[in-house]
């Protein structure tokens, strides 16, 4: 098979699967006498197999290090089950502020945003991470400035690790900097962080999260019971380069 009857067969991109070749995720055979790559029903499973690990939040290098029997599939499994059920740990304490808050509203009491912003700190102190606030102002110039254009990241990179809060997306962008021997300094933590790369400041931004529905014992403001969803992790970050102080 060549790569168009791949692309059909799969609903892989051909730049995906040369990706996945270029990280040695696929090895197709060649044909000796023009040198084209020849696909086997073997490099359609692997495919599917390296599909199915993404879905489940598997970065490249994971699913490298199983393929090439340097790490195994159950080892992996355990290792973001993990980071999934701290993700769900997360939201379960968000939780507990919007229910607090609920009970005092249902009491006739005002909202005390002193004491609710005090425990949202002290939490966040504890690694529970909430919505950023900072890079507001940021993000509102940006998408003034590519109103009639898509914007276009400077650099990007896929996390090691999966990005559940602040710290690990901090440690990430420093991971980064280390394999690519960039001075980066993080001007400002959290879920979308500002840095600076050689004097330039950007802003770090996470794609679409993987996203999991659970059921949930979830009382809202109606009264009745109803699903809610967790995140576990991204694929890519992207780093905007933008003038903040221009602004």
């Amino acid at each position: 098979m060549n790569i168009k009857e791949i692309e059909i067969q799969t609903g892989v991109s051909k730049q995906n699967i040369r990706f996945y070749e270029k990280k040695g995720l696929l090895d197709p055979k060649r044909n000796r006498e023009n040198g084209y790559r020849v696909y086997t029903e073997n490099d359609i499973f692997r495919i599917k197999e390296i599909l199915f690990f993404r879905k489940l939040g598997f970065t490249i290098d994971d699913i490298y290090k199983i393929h090439h029997g340097q790490k195994s599939i159950e080892e992996s499994i355990n290792h973001y089950h993990n980071y999934a059920r701290l993700q769900e740990n997360h939201l379960r304490q968000q939780l507990i502020v919007y229910h607090d808050i609920q009970k005092d509203m249902q009491k006739g009491q005002s909202l005390d945003i002193e004491k609710y912003m005090s425990k949202i700190n002290e939490m966040e102190e504890r690694g529970i991470p909430f919505f950023d606030t900072v890079s507001d102002y940021a993000k509102k110039a940006q998408n003034t400035i590519y109103m009639y254009m898509a914007p276009r990241h400077t650099y990007w990179f896929e996390p090691e690790e999966p990005i559940l809060n602040k710290n690990s997306f901090t440690l990430e962008l420093f991971k980064y900097a280390d394999r690519e021997k960039l001075t980066m300094i993080v001007r400002h933590e959290g879920m979308e962080p500002i840095v600076e790369i050689e004097g330039k400041r950007y802003l770090a931004m996470l794609e679409s999260p993987h996203v999991v529905s659970l059921p949930g014992p979830l009382w809202i403001f109606q009264g009745f019971f109803t699903q809610y969803q967790y995140t576990y992790g991204f694929k890519f970050v992207y780093l905007y380069e933008f003038d903040f102080e221009a602004q």
